[in-house]
């Protein structure tokens, strides 16, 4: 293996990129001078979908956008979410009643995706929609798709002439309708609660371009509120079939927490293994792989080891935190699955970003507590219930488009533990670990600093 770098340069699509691998450089990019790396040229490939959105802006914009939901995403408006989470986790287990999930096994990949969809509906918009839940699924997958083969070929369509193709042209048009639905309905009905979408609605006005604003801090919220969260808990599912003791050792707690009673705001605090094992899936197997920023003027930024780097203008910074989490530097026997990672000691003596799951600084992730407590509260909840069992011959890759998602569907068998109380024995299954190949070429980590 050759040593690890803390940083390297490359070329992608054509363009010279720093890949930044230094926790220091990092924070330095992320926050300490955040005003010189505004989001990098690499985004553009999301504008058909985003436009203008608070992922997308920059300045004036951005700061309106993130004033007017921040509201939402406050501890207590949160808290009074969690009921709602209840429920759709819930109704997915109900689902799953109708289905044999003992022998035939059960798609995650789509139903973590159905699940996310439907907290997002409940909790931020008071709607349900599930009945598009797969179209939309199938049509964010093939947005984002062309988004990341763009940023990765030397040659490409013009996008606008690519968009013209059926299935790109028919996908943005589903999920420009769905939000086209959303907005007509919550203007005719006024009786809804303070919702985000009330927020974003009484934010804007009625000129074409408030409109335009409107419909792309929607669909930003719709996309980024359940594509990383159900990618998420399907990877949490996998890595944890794999470790059948991690998933025994969640059950004890949860049982001791909950004690037979529904998840609430405060136990679901006490879950503190339960919030190590999605840290450490999230280290392990990051959702949002890779950020970007591009310098504004000339800057110097330095390392842990005293040096600077020279950054002319318009310099693009990757910050890949599928690299980043994995170096040996800052985490001891990286390749290893480990939620002791994640015990308070442990966190303290590493650098704050030596981890950045959800990015750092002012433009870290809005809805990062959203997405914890729903994940935690998800996974909580599966393993109260179920013993899992990946399904053997299943060859499993991560692609790495926008997210780092599973490529098509990836299938468990879950047994409930009501049925082995009542003498149905089956012990975990033991898969072994398939090579996540296409990363190693996009996510240089190994290399020597240059």
């Amino acid at each position: 293996m050759e040593k690890e770098g803390a940083y390297a340069w490359l070329s992608l699509g054509g363009n010279d990129v720093l890949m930044l691998n230094d926790a220091r450089g990092i924070e330095y990019v992320f926050k300490r001078n955040a005003d010189n790396y505004r989001k990098s040229k690499f985004y553009n490939v999301l504008k058909p979908m985003l436009g203008q959105s608070i992922l997308m802006s920059e300045g004036t914009i951005w700061r309106r956008q993130r004033k007017e939901s921040s509201p939402v995403f406050a501890p207590k408006p949160i808290e009074e979410m969690i009921p709602d989470m209840v429920d759709a986790v819930e109704s997915m287990f109900r689902r799953w009643e109708t289905k044999d999930i003992s022998k035939e096994g059960i798609d995650l990949n789509f139903e973590t995706m159905f699940l996310a969809l439907d907290v997002l509906l409940r909790t931020l918009f008071h709607e349900d929609k599930k009945e598009k839940a797969r179209e939309m699924q199938a049509a964010i997958i093939t947005l984002l798709r062309e988004a990341e083969e763009r940023v990765w070929s030397w040659f490409k369509l013009p996008q606008r002439i690519t968009f013209l193709l059926p299935k790109y042209r028919n996908s943005l048009h589903l999920l420009n309708q769905t939000i086209h639905d959303l907005m007509v309905a919550r203007e005719r009905n006024q009786s809804y609660p303070e919702d985000l979408l009330s927020r974003l609605i009484k934010s804007y006005g009625s000129s074409d371009e408030e409109r335009k604003l409107l419909r792309d801090q929607i669909m930003t919220f719709l996309l980024a509120g359940h594509e990383t969260t159900a990618n998420g808990l399907v990877w949490s599912c996998y890595y944890l079939s794999l470790h059948p003791e991690i998933w025994r050792k969640m059950q004890q707690e949860v049982d001791v927490v909950f004690a037979g009673q529904p998840p609430s705001a405060h136990n679901i605090k006490e879950l503190v293994y339960c919030r190590q094992v999605f840290e450490e899936v999230l280290r392990f197997h990051p959702v949002v792989w890779t950020m970007s920023r591009d310098s504004i003027v000339h800057d110097k930024i330095p390392l842990e080891d005293g040096t600077h780097l020279d950054i002319p203008p318009n310099t693009t910074v990757m910050l890949c935190s599928y690299a980043v989490h994995r170096r040996e530097k800052y985490w001891e026997n990286p390749d290893a699955f480990d939620p002791e990672r994640f015990s308070p000691d442990t966190v303290r003596k590493r650098p704050v970003f030596a981890y950045f799951p959800f990015g750092g600084g002012a433009r870290q992730c809005l809805g990062i507590r959203f997405a914890q407590i729903e994940s935690v509260l998800s996974l909580a909840m599966l393993v109260q219930r179920y013993n899992i069992h990946l399904k053997p011959g299943q060859a499993i890759k991560a692609i790495p488009n926008i997210t780092l998602r599973p490529e098509g569907a990836v299938f468990f068998r879950l047994l409930s533990r009501q049925k082995i109380q009542h003498g149905v024995s089956e012990p975990f299954e033991v898969v072994q670990l398939p090579e996540l190949t296409p990363l190693k070429s996009q996510c240089p980590f190994n290399q020597v600093a240059v």
